[in-house]
């Protein structure tokens, strides 16, 4: 079973998404990195600006990824991770 693309494990009883698999976090960054760029690109106008903060974002979203709930979809917390970064 996969949530997003993710491989699900289960967590108290509840299925998450495997985020804590260095495999699974790495494919997530991979389908997201120039969507990302994208929207980080909008909101910084520069392409530079943009790399760091996508950068930044994956960053935060690593240290955090044992808090991820699977309430949303994983990209789209992601999103909203690099959307508060930029």
């Amino acid at each position: 079973m996969a949530f997003d693309g993710v491989p699900l494990l289960q967590l108290h009883g509840l299925d998450v998404p495997a985020l804590l698999d260095d495999a699974a976090f790495a494919g997530l960054w991979r389908r997201e990195r120039s969507r990302l760029l994208s929207l980080a690109t909008r909101m910084t106008g520069s392409a530079a600006d943009a790399e760091e903060v996508v950068q930044e974002a994956f960053l935060q979203a690593w240290r955090a990824r044992a808090r991820f709930a699977g309430q949303s979809k994983a990209s789209t917390w992601l999103y909203r991770i690099t959307a508060n970064a930029a």
